[in-house]
Formats: C-alpha cells, sequence, structure tokens
C-alpha cells in the first residue's frame, strides 16, 4: 500500500511541474494547507480550491520544478517528502529555491490532504508521525 501511494505522490509532483495538476487523483473533499508565511493563508478545501491554487503558482513561473526528493515516512495512508522545489519567474526570470517538506495523505488511491511546511519535523507532526 505505502509503495502504491508513494507513486500516487510522485506522480502529482511530476503533473504538477508539467503544469498539469492530477486532477483526477484530487479527491473532490481533499483539502491543502500552506506552510507559514506563504501569501494565500488557505487552506484551500475541495479539488476546485486546490487546483485553482495550483493554476495561480504556476502562472508565476516560466519553470518549476522539485530536486533531491527525499522520502521522510510512508506510514499507513501517510507519505512525507523533503525536496528542494526550484522555480524561475514568468516575467522577472528570477531564479529561486526553497527547502519544503510536504505530507500527503493518500486514501483509495486519492489525494485527500497535503501539508507544505518549511521544517521536516512539522511535515511529519502534521501527518500525526514525528522523525
Amino acid at each position: 500500500m505505502s509503495q502504491e501511494n508513494l507513486e500516487i505522490v510522485l506522480a502529482a509532483i511530476n503533473r504538477f511541474e508539467e503544469g498539469k495538476p492530477f486532477r483526477t487523483r484530487w479527491a473532490e473533499d481533499a483539502f491543502v494547507t500552506a506552510p507559514e508565511g506563504w501569501p494565500e493563508a488557505g487552506p484551500f478545501r475541495g479539488r476546485g480550491a486546490i487546483l485553482r491554487q495550483f493554476e495561480r503558482l504556476r502562472s508565476d513561473w516560466a519553470e518549476n520544478r522539485f530536486t533531491e526528493i527525499d522520502v521522510l515516512a510512508e506510514e499507513g495512508e501517510w507519505v512525507v517528502i523533503r525536496a528542494r522545489w526550484q522555480t524561475r519567474g514568468a516575467g522577472s526570470g528570477i531564479e529561486n529555491e526553497v527547502d519544503v517538506a510536504i505530507a500527503f495523505r493518500v486514501r483509495d488511491d486519492h489525494l485527500v490532504e497535503g501539508h507544505a511546511r518549511w521544517d521536516p519535523a512539522e511535515a511529519l507532526e502534521s501527518a500525526g508521525l514525528s522523525e
């Protein structure tokens, strides 16, 4: 089960990088929370709100990718990853990279929760797990 959940999470990340959010994998009643200090406070409730947030983010970037993906936990319905998120502004061309950790909850082959955090320990905590 955990390997299947990891594959779903990695496929969703790849689709996000391509600008093609994984519509069929986000549950209709899913919700996502953003890290502290994120410009749009959220939470984003429901598939439509989540996809609109992702589309808004993608509109700011000419390039967007996750590298150095490290799986911190695969337990039950939860997959927690840490990655370097690299972006290049669509208008400015400014390059940026940040380290982020994200806890994803997968149920019945659908993403039902996502919690992005700057600190990996906080991402694990949002999944009810610890290091």
